[in-house]
């Protein structure tokens, strides 16, 4: 075997960080707990006693078929401040942490409580690369496409040699491996995702994986290129890019069948 290998079937961690957001947060909850990969650790951070109330049931949470296991921390609440400064990004410190006191190895990812995975068979997708290209862990990391709203791909094309611009990179778009925590640390800045996949490129080599694994669940409204979010609470339909039906009530998610693998 390679240098630095951790086995066939790597724990996947998988850190959100969910606020106030108690439906959007149920579906990235399944969307995680549907994938066909069966090494799965997933942490969410919340910062407030409303917040922690709906990821309660969530705690003892162990899917006996695949072994996803749910953790959940309550990190120090940070109030938002201006300059360019976003302090959430300080939440996945805390997650990394607890992470590297766990002394599993593993590799890492983020996925927001407003993210998902495009299909249930995301990261089994990330772990064939990972035997396939035969990633080290501490030379390599993983990159793929992220989808926006209005369709728009992030980065728009994989494989270069340079890394992409600021806003070519999205926090869902780049997996590491834990022994490297001690080298990390995110910033409490906006282009977080920028600086870290920056920091990674300096001293790692990206393995691009040419597929749509990640996706932001935004309503496709054409507006300013971002669109806007809305509670699937208030909603009938959202577009949600997978082969998963994602459900709660009072709610049906039509399924598209656009970058499936």
């Amino acid at each position: 075997m390679f240098a630095g290998d951790v086995g066939l079937n790597p724990i996947i961690y998988v850190l959100t960080r969910t606020s106030g957001r108690k439906n959007f947060f149920h579906l990235n909850y399944l969307s995680v707990k549907e994938q066909d990969y069966p090494n799965v650790v997933h942490y969410v951070s919340y910062d407030d006693s409303e917040t922690g109330e709906y990821v309660k049931p969530y705690n003892e949470s162990v899917d006996s078929e695949n072994n996803c296991q749910f953790n959940s921390c309550q990190v120090s609440k940070i109030r938002k401040y201006g300059n360019g400064h976003f302090p959430y990004n300080l939440y996945l410190n805390h997650m990394l942490s607890l992470i590297e006191k766990s002394k599993q190895p593993g590799w890492i990812m983020i996925l927001d409580d407003d993210d998902l995975f495009t299909s249930h068979q995301s990261l089994s997708q990330i772990v064939k690369t990972i035997r396939d290209k035969r990633v080290d862990p501490l030379k390599h990391f993983l990159m793929w496409q992220v989808e926006f709203p209005n369709e728009r791909l992030v980065p728009r094309r994989t494989g270069g040699r340079t890394l992409p611009r600021l806003g070519e990179i999205s926090m869902i778009g780049f997996m590491f491996h834990s022994q490297l925590i001690n080298k990390l640390k995110f910033e409490d800045r906006k282009g977080g995702d920028y600086l870290m996949a920056k920091h990674l490129w300096s001293f790692l080599k990206p393995i691009w994986i040419p597929k749509v694994l990640t996706k932001i669940n935004y309503l496709n409204i054409r507006r300013s290129g971002s669109g806007r979010r809305f509670q699937p609470s208030k909603i009938k339909n959202i577009n949600c890019f997978g082969r998963i039906k994602y459900r709660c009530p009072n709610v049906t998610f039509p399924l598209s069948k656009k970058h499936l693998f």
